[in-house]
Order: C-alpha cells, then sequence, then structure tokens
C-alpha cells in the first residue's frame, strides 16, 4: 500500500517533468519562428512555421488534462497553476490556427512573443507551488542582485533606443522581451522578491511583450509608460533585496507586501 502511495505521489511529477519538456520544445519552436532570433538559423517559411506548432497539438490535449487527475491523487499545484497550463497549453494548440487566420508574417512575431510570456508565467506559478523550502539568504541575495542588474540592464538598452535615438520602432523591444520573459522566470528559482513584486514585474513583461507584438503600440508614449514600469519593478526589486540583506533568519519574509 505504500508503493502504491509513492506512486500515486509521483504521478503530478512525472506529469511536471513531461509537461517542462514540452515547454522547453515550445521555447525551441518559438525560438524558431521569431524574426529577430530565427534570422542566424536560417528563415523559413510561414507554412512550415505552422507545421512546427502542429507538433504541440497532442500533449497540449493530454497534458492539461493529466495534470489535472495527478493532482487530485496528490494536490500539489494550486488552482492558478492549473488554470496556467491549461491556458498555455490552449494557446499552443490554437497558434497553427492562428497563422491561417491572420497575416502570417505579423503572426510569427506575435505568436512566439506571447509564446515566451506565457511560458514564463506558468514556470513560475508551478515553481511557486512545488517549491517547499525557502532559499538560503545568501542565494536570495546573490541571484537577486543578478537578476535586478540583468533586468535594471535591459531596461537601459529599452530606455536608449527609446528616448537617445531620433527614430524608434519595436526592434529593441522586440529583441528584448524574451530575455526579460527569462529573467522574469529564473527569478522563481529565488525567494528574494515579494509576491507584489513578482506581480508587478509580470505585469511590466507582459506590457513589453504587447508593445513588441503589435503595432498600434508602436507609440512614443507607450514606451514611456513602459520604462516607468521598468524603472519601478527595478526599485521594488532592490527594495526586497536590502530587505533580504537586512533580514536575520532566512525564513524571514521580504517585500513590498
Amino acid at each position: 500500500m505504500d508503493d502504491n502511495n509513492k506512486l500515486q505521489n509521483s504521478y503530478v511529477y512525472i506529469i511536471l517533468g513531461l509537461l517542462a519538456a514540452v515547454f522547453v520544445g515550445a521555447v525551441c519552436i518559438a525560438v524558431r519562428c521569431y524574426p529577430p532570433y530565427s534570422v542566424y538559423f536560417g528563415v523559413i517559411s510561414s507554412d512550415f512555421k505552422s507545421m512546427l506548432w502542429t507538433f504541440m497539438l497532442l500533449p497540449s490535449v493530454v497534458l492539461p488534462l493529466s495534470l489535472w487527475l495527478s493532482n487530485m491523487l496528490n494536490p500539489r499545484l494550486s488552482r492558478f497553476s492549473l488554470l496556467s497550463v491549461l491556458l498555455c497549453c490552449c494557446y499552443f494548440a490554437a497558434v497553427p490556427r492562428l497563422y491561417k487566420l491572420f497575416d502570417p508574417a505579423r503572426m510569427s512575431v506575435t505568436t512566439s512573443l506571447f509564446a515566451f510570456f506565457l511560458i514564463s508565467c506558468c514556470f513560475t506559478a508551478v515553481i511557486k507551488d512545488i517549491k517547499r523550502k525557502r532559499s538560503k539568504k545568501w542565494v536570495n541575495v546573490t541571484f537577486g542582485l543578478i537578476f535586478t542588474l540583468v533586468f535594471a540592464l535591459l531596461s537601459v538598452c529599452i530606455g536608449y533606443f527609446i528616448i537617445c535615438l531620433y527614430y524608434f520602432d519595436r526592434t529593441a523591444v522586440c529583441a528584448l522581451a524574451p530575455i526579460l520573459c527569462l529573467v522574469y522566470a529564473l527569478g522563481a528559482l529565488i525567494d528574494a522578491y515579494a509576491p507584489a513584486t513578482v506581480v508587478l514585474s509580470a505585469i511590466t513583461v507582459g506590457y513589453s511583450v504587447l508593445c513588441a507584438a503589435f503595432e498600434v503600440m508602436n507609440k512614443r508614449i507607450l514606451f514611456f509608460i513602459l520604462l516607468g514600469l521598468l524603472a519601478l519593478s527595478i526599485i521594488w526589486q532592490i527594495t526586497d533585496i536590502i530587505k533580504n540583506i537586512r533580514s536575520k533568519e532566512n525564513d524571514s519574509k521580504s517585500g513590498n507586501a
């Protein structure tokens, strides 16, 4: 009976492992289809891009259902995490259809960007649920500083292209938005940031994705809003790191709650 319980308890982690493999595959496909990055691997046709996304159809249907059933046997994930997985997988399944309904050239940018963002949000939600132990203080401070510095460097680069150049298109944001998604997702592995800071960072990264994905956002005033969100996110992140440094215990709470 104990062996059966152990097996049931492991189901959710097995499904999460399969889901992680699917997410890695989705990231590879998104990079291959994303024009700012795909130029380094060779240009491919829109039909081929749509075909690549069709490989995600089967796992996008099976895995959310399997994860929901396994989580019933051994509850490890919140409803929000399950919903984020479902939303992410539904999006993967819808991408080939989007290529047929809209301009494929625009969809190659938009679909990849939203894939990066949804995967980073889903990864963050799942990691926060399954992570049982708080990171040590030195881990929070060290990696928190690294992630915040990278986030600040990306913000400075975006600000330079927006403020200092005579003309501006979405090129800079398009190139840097996926990296912002990556930094945001990696920040979930540590406990340096408070929940409010994580939410603000998600809003900031999501807004950068919108600026990169849609031409209607190609207005300087909207990009200045992005700079304001980036600056506020950096301030909150630095505040959380300072609170981690001042805290005397590893399990002390940080942040802008």
